[in-house]
């Protein structure tokens, strides 16, 4: 749907349904605004052609499939920076970088996370922080991870951490919670992780944080998971780093939450941040205003924002080339001439990259439509994955039948094993499983006395009809 449609959904409305498993994590293009990646729980990721004027029937068919890892997918991030470059982790413990473009793994590092929660580019696209289950906090360069960092456990508490970059600045934010069950926030430094910059404590609270940064006023949200509330802190130069400001509470418990670009603010009513969040019954947009400053253009709110155009193609930023991504000024009038980008739906796989490219169109957006158009709708059907591409997808299924069955073997080995340590259990079982056979065998006899004496009825009535006739 498109951002000012105020539609009610049915269960009958067109989805993408071309994964065999739930979808864990997805996320728009940020240089293709209808070009959506979506990763899943049957260890696939999908890059799917979004057409701009809505979806008119189900999408079961991707553009491509992409496969990698062994087991499910847990996030999907793509680079802020860099062209078509996007992360994927798993519980396999593996992160794998992809070119969209060409469907295929560029990068695969293995060995420093564990099963993440949590997997951030920074500002550029050179390094990814992560937090994995046994709440470490890495910091790594995918192209090169001799110099990652590790920065030990973030939070002690019992649940999920997040983490995410702190604008341009070589900070990291946390969040978690303690051993007592309280809310904390962490600010850590990614060149030295051997203890963080600040540690802030809140209500006891078990609940999820996720955290959002608006490097424009220096602004963290927090939306808490299972709760209606999103928290507002501020970082700042003092000694603690970062203070609590404000809080939303809305009506109903975050199922998810996340934030419009931020060329999409309505800067006539000084709305720094646009945030949108689903609950159990609705999905509905969150504004965060300054208050009494509507009606008028405040400049001095607003730094330059991302404009939709990467800084450095696939092959620079695989070489080492890191630059941010280009920016525009945020002013009254951006909206009129903020430009589309989309894809035409062509196959992206095993295809030259330059005449991919040729497929991008530049798109005019009306003032009135800007906002919804740069979070594109989800679309229509799009054509199937190349045949050249069929002999990649059968090698990875034989490649994970072949794993299944070595996992069967080594399963085999240590029942075999374990049953020299438990004769009398096992001999306990084997009669069991004597007696039973013998009840089913009885059971099955019984069954076939059953059919006969039925045949035998059938045949008398049978015999009764003709004597009545």
């Amino acid at each position: 749907m498109k951002t000012e449609d105020y539609v009610k959904f049915d269960i009958n409305d067109p989805m993408i349904k071309g994964h065999s498993a739930p979808i864990a994590a997805f996320q728009f293009n940020p240089f293709i605004d209808n070009l959506l990646a979506t990763a899943s729980e049957d260890g696939s990721v999908a890059i799917w052609t979004i057409p701009i004027e809505g979806l008119k029937e189900d999408i079961k068919t991707p553009n491509a499939t992409l496969y990698g890892h062994s087991k499910k997918l847990t996030h999907l991030t793509f680079n802020p920076s860099a062209e078509n470059v996007f992360a994927t982790a798993s519980f396999d413990k593996c992160v794998k970088i992809w070119d969209g473009y060409q469907g295929k793994e560029i990068l695969s590092v293995d060995g420093i996370i564990g099963q993440p929660t949590c997997l951030e580019w920074n500002y550029d696209g050179s390094l990814i922080a992560s937090v994995d289950k046994s709440k470490n906090l890495h910091v790594f360069d995918p192209r090169d991870t001799t110099t990652a960092a590790f920065g030990g456990p973030a939070h002690e508490g019992p649940k999920q951490q997040k983490c995410c970059w702190l604008g341009e600045s070589n900070r990291i934010l946390t969040t978690g919670v303690s051993k007592q069950l309280f809310k904390e926030v962490c600010v850590w430094d990614s060149r030295d992780m051997s203890k963080p910059l600040t540690r802030k404590s809140a209500e006891k609270n078990i609940e999820v944080s996720d955290p959002f940064f608006d490097s424009s006023n220096n602004l963290v949200y927090l939306a808490v998971k299972g709760e209606a509330r999103v928290n507002v802190w501020e970082l700042t130069d003092d000694d603690d780093l970062i203070h609590p400001v404000a809080s939303y509470k809305g009506e109903g418990s975050h199922r998810g939450f996340n934030f419009f670009p931020k060329r999409c603010v309505d800067v006539m009513s000084s709305e720094l941040m646009r945030g949108i969040r689903l609950t159990d019954k609705f999905l509905e947009y969150v504004s965060f205003r300054l208050p009494k400053k509507r009606g008028c253009f405040v400049p001095t709110l607003y730094k330059d924002c991302p404009s939709g155009e990467f800084s450095k193609t696939l092959d620079q930023w695989t070489s080492g080339e890191n630059a941010p991504a280009h920016t525009v000024k945020i002013n009254p009038d951006l909206g009129a001439s903020l430009k589309l980008r989309v894809h035409d739906g062509s196959v992206l796989v095993n295809e030259d990259v330059e005449e991919v490219k040729k497929d991008l169109q530049i798109v005019e957006v009306s003032a009135s439509s800007s906002a919804g158009n740069t979070s594109a709708a989800v679309g229509s059907s799009v054509q199937s994955v190349n045949e050249s591409n069929s002999d990649e997808i059968k090698k990875n299924y034989e490649r994970k039948i072949t794993e299944l069955e070595d996992q069967l073997k080594d399963k085999d080995a240590a029942d075999h094993s374990s049953s020299h340590d438990n004769t009398e259990e096992v001999e306990s079982l084997k009669t069991e499983n004597t007696q039973l056979n013998s009840k089913v065998t009885e059971l099955e006899t019984k069954v076939s006395q059953l059919e006969i004496t039925s045949k035998d009825k059938d045949q008398q009535i049978e015999e009764l009809k003709q004597v009545r006739i």
